[in-house]
């Protein structure tokens, strides 16, 4: 049980677990499978499906996902229905990485019908964030923005000011899909005055600087991008990481063919 208590604790804290935590946890996971009491049962499933998350081993983080959904007693208390809701959550998270038949959007909305039926209006709010982004935004740009838009006031109220300040720059990147620039530089704006407002560190954030280099890209301006792609290159989330040295090789590509071509001062009508 202490062991099921640190595992949970780390998880909690995002603290990503390392190799070799599937065969540590493995004695945990066995005893708690023997238990009657479907919570500890369903829970040491969680954390098994979480260490395979944080592995890379997705199917296997999907299969202990799933074996947790399974044991679930959507009867009980508001404890059982909030776990459930992360399982339900991280299932989704695995899911936009598969390909499969199951969709994560589909996910989220359980997820947060159980957080609401837990009360949990926190977790609540995150899930809806999540399903707002799931929304297609090159197709359904403004229903992605009235998403966003409604979901702001409402993490601000409980105090979740970067799900609050994250939902800015979903409205920024979703008027770069529109191609809609002036858009997008306005939303920057405001997510600046509002972080400095709510003390809100967005040096530090990936998607802002996503937001920016994408912003700079699309105007033109190369060399203001560039720090923004060295930024995402070295962030620790791969996502962030694959996309900043992407943007990277296109950058030095796109900068060693026009200088043969043309003087330095044509880069931004470029």
């Amino acid at each position: 049980y202490l062991h099921l208590l640190k595992a949970t604790a780390q998880n909690k804290a995002f603290i990503k677990f390392e190799t070799r935590s599937d065969s540590a946890f493995q004695p945990v996971l066995k005893y708690f499978l023997k238990q009657p009491d479907l919570y500890l049962r369903m829970q040491a499933c969680y954390i098994m499906g979480s260490i395979y998350r944080d592995l890379n081993c997705r199917i296997a983080a999907q299969e202990w996902y799933n074996k947790a959904i399974s044991m679930a007693d959507t009867t009980a208390g508001a404890q059982h229905l909030a776990l459930l809701a992360r399982v339900y959550s991280q299932n989704a998270e695995v899911c936009e990485y598969l390909v499969n038949n199951e969709h994560p959007k589909h996910l989220y909305d359980i997820g947060a019908h159980y957080a609401l039926l837990a009360k949990d209006t926190i977790l609540y709010l995150q899930l809806r964030q999540e399903i707002a982004s799931c929304i297609p935004s090159k197709i359904f740009p403004d229903s992605a923005i009235n998403a966003f838009k409604q979901l702001i006031p409402l993490c601000l109220k409980h105090n979740l000011i970067k799900n609050g300040m994250q939902n800015y720059l979903a409205i920024t990147l979703t008027h770069m899909y529109k191609n809609d620039v002036d858009s997008a530089k306005k939303y920057i704006d405001i997510f600046k005055s509002e972080s400095a407002k709510f003390g809100y560190d967005y040096k530090n954030d990936g998607s802002y600087h996503t937001c920016l280099a994408s912003y700079y890209g699309a105007i033109g301006e190369l060399d203001s991008m560039y720090p923004h792609l060295l930024y995402m290159a070295n962030h620790p989330k791969w996502h962030y990481n694959k996309t900043g040295y992407y943007g990277l090789s296109q950058y030095h590509e796109i900068h060693e063919l026009y200088k043969l071509q043309y003087p330095v001062n044509h880069y931004k009508e470029i």
